[in-house]
């Protein structure tokens, strides 16, 4: 128990709360865009690597997860995400036009977007419990 009253329970379960929200947002997006984009959508820009996607993802997740604690605690500052998504895709050596494009291109791709996901997610489980110990 934590002395200002909350279970470290209830900390893993909101954090595991906010991570599944994004994933599951950023899949209805995919989705979205590749229901609106038509069989034949050329990309005439370079796709993002897998990885970098996924790296991407995860950070992205953890921005918004940050956030979303946040915004359910009163006595914290209020933290904007969308802040840092330009940081984060620039640390990738990358933007958000680029990063749009890869999105569409794996949203018609999904078994190569649910190669991503899975990635991220594992990859945000094992941050969590290496947060734990």
């Amino acid at each position: 128990m934590k002395s200002n009253g909350e279970c470290e329970y209830c900390l893993t379960v909101n954090k595991m709360t906010a991570y599944r929200f994004v994933i599951w947002a950023a899949l209805c997006l995919g989705m979205f865009t590749s229901s609106c984009a038509g069989e034949k959508q050329h990309l005439d820009k370079a796709v993002l690597a897998d990885t970098v996607m996924s790296d991407i993802l995860v950070e992205f997740a953890i921005a918004d997860a940050a956030r979303n604690y946040s915004i359910s605690r009163p006595d914290y500052p209020r933290f904007k995400a969308e802040m840092f998504y330009d940081a984060i895709l620039a640390e990738r050596g990358t933007n958000r036009e680029a990063f749009v494009n890869s999105l569409s291109y794996y949203s018609i791709h999904t078994s190569e977007l649910l190669a991503i996901y899975e990635d991220a997610l594992n990859e945000l489980s094992k941050r969590q419990a290496e947060a734990v110990k």
